[in-house]
């Protein structure tokens, strides 16, 4: 195929499978990857891309260096030439070191559809808010934005914000002439080995078999990912499946071969399938209900009673008050009669006896008789 330069793009080329190679007679089915950035601006940035599949490591390829100091300038642009005669999907990763002082990695995952014989342009534009630091990311090191979006079965798209990877493309010229050649710009980088007899490999999510020198699909998987060439793979869980897994609550990723977080609740216990229930109280919150002490449970569902005061009048959060006496208890207090309080924080007179009148526990009685 030929890459053209489309205005200020620099011309490069990034073949899938040229089709020639497998000796196809018709049109190359082609996805042209129209590149931005607002970091190499300002910064150097070196962007490498590779696609993704699920039985083979990452096959890089170096798009170039960008920047104030550099001769090389974003827009760019490079093409994806795919080998099948049919549609299909590739799932592009799009790497992007950033030297000093930002110092960070930026990657982008892009989904192209390709559309049988016809060529076709998406454009992708790395933004600068990718490389923000945040906090929730669940591998180790430093947590961009970026790699907070991947981890989520997602990608951090043109507005610096999660977003589906899939690629709308946009039609350009229509169906391609069959003078269509191979481009020399860049060795190719296989997504499907030559057809030898007998061999196997995935185009999307078909699993095909190369027979009399062409490939036929022998089986459709669920995913594009959960293809091998040794044969389609289980799915981990159901489309839109829901789990908690500890405190994180899981959703089945788009590839079906596990999942990814779309929450986290504050405990294992408050975790559901459909949503975080919210906590009934703090961690290590201690409150008085009644006579009873009480401190937030472990799962922060509700309240485990510590201890029982004799009267809720006795309670306090941090410990219980000795009764002052006992129910039915009485005393004098000079001549004052007392008896002690229902909640036992202490007494109260009951009677005042006066002239004659004694006070003893029992009632006033005449001293004088």
């Amino acid at each position: 195929m030929h890459v053209r330069a489309l205005g200020r793009f620099t011309r490069l080329g990034i073949a899938w499978l040229v089709s020639s190679a497998l000796g196809c007679a018709r049109p190359a089915t082609v996805v042209e990857v129209h590149l931005d950035s607002d970091i190499s601006l300002t910064e150097r940035m070196t962007v490498r891309v590779a696609a993704l599949r699920s039985d083979v490591a990452p096959q890089w390829r170096e798009i170039g260096t960008f920047g104030p100091d550099t001769e090389r300038r974003l827009p760019a642009s490079f093409s994806v030439v795919s080998a099948t005669e049919q549609d299909s999907v590739v799932r592009l990763l799009i790497e992007a070191d950033i030297a000093p002082p930002r110092q960070r990695q930026l990657r982008r995952e892009v989904r192209l559809s390709f559309r049988r014989g016809l060529l076709t342009s998406t454009r992708v534009f790395l933004s600068s808010r990718c490389t923000d630091a945040r906090t929730g990311c669940i591998a180790p090191g430093p947590c961009t934005l970026s790699l907070y979006c991947l981890e989520r079965g997602l990608t951090c798209g043109d507005e610096g914000r999660c977003e589906s990877p899939d690629a709308p493309p946009a039609a350009l010229d229509g169906p391609m002439s069959d003078a269509t050649e191979p481009s020399d710009a860049a060795s190719p980088i296989d997504v499907r080995p030559s057809c030898v007899e007998g061999a196997t490999a995935c185009v999307g999510a078909a699993l095909q078999r190369c027979t009399a020198g062409a490939f036929t699909t022998i089986a459709s998987c669920a995913t594009v990912a959960l293809c091998a060439p040794s044969g389609c793979r289980a799915p981990a869980c159901s489309v839109g499946q829901l789990r908690c897994n500890g405190r994180l609550r899981e959703r089945c990723n788009d590839d079906r071969t596990g999942y990814v977080r779309v929450e986290t609740c504050a405990t294992d216990a408050l975790c559901a399938p459909s949503r975080c229930a919210a906590p009934a109280c703090g961690p290590g919150e201690l409150r008085c209900n009644g006579a009873n002490r009480e401190q937030c449970n472990a799962g922060r569902t509700g309240w485990a009673v510590l201890q029982s005061c004799a009267t809720a009048a006795l309670c306090t959060p941090s410990s219980c008050t000795p009764p002052a006496c006992n129910v039915g208890d009485r005393r004098c207090d000079g001549e004052a009669l007392q008896a002690c309080r229902i909640d036992r924080t202490g007494w109260s007179t009951i009677q005042n006896c006066s002239g004659c009148d004694r006070c003893s526990p029992m009632g006033c009685f005449d001293a004088c008789a």
